[in-house]
Formats: structure tokens, C-alpha cells, sequence
């Protein structure tokens, strides 16, 4: 995308998809190796506003389904060597 004068952004669409914006949070939290108290923080700062305990425990949900998303990612990169 290129914004005039400020230069060139590329945008990776590899997940893009209409879902739950929390998996995007757990995305992030989860690639960069970020803890639970750090990842509840982000939360917060992106509801602007505490979190419930649903939309924390969806968080921590997505966390895990990201996490084994990256082990199979491992499997099939192992798979190739």
C-alpha cells in the first residue's frame, strides 16, 4: 500500500478472514512469545476497558488454537527437511 509521501507498507493477508478480532490479539501475544499477564493487559488496552471473563477465557482459547496451529506448522516444515 503506498501512503504518499510516508513511503510503502506491505500487509500480509496470510489469516485474513472475517472472525473474531481476539484471535488477532492471540496471534500476537502467542508469535511473540508474550506471557498471560502480558496478553490481559493487551486485552484491556484493546477493549479499552477491563475485559469479562468470557472475552478472557475466548483469548486464552484462541492462544491455544494459535499455539497448535504453530505445531503443525512445525510438523509440516520438519516434514520437508
Amino acid at each position: 500500500i503506498e501512503s504518499g509521501d510516508r513511503g510503502l507498507y506491505l500487509v500480509d493477508f496470510e489469516y485474513v478472514a472475517l472472525g473474531d478480532p481476539l484471535f488477532d490479539l492471540a496471534t500476537i501475544s502467542e508469535h511473540h512469545s508474550k506471557s498471560g499477564d502480558w496478553a490481559a493487559k493487551f486485552l484491556h488496552m484493546y477493549l479499552e476497558r477491563p475485559a469479562r471473563t468470557a472475552e478472557a477465557e475466548r483469548l486464552m482459547l484462541w492462544r491455544r488454537y494459535y499455539r497448535c496451529l504453530l505445531a503443525l506448522w512445525e510438523l509440516r516444515i520438519d516434514g520437508l527437511s
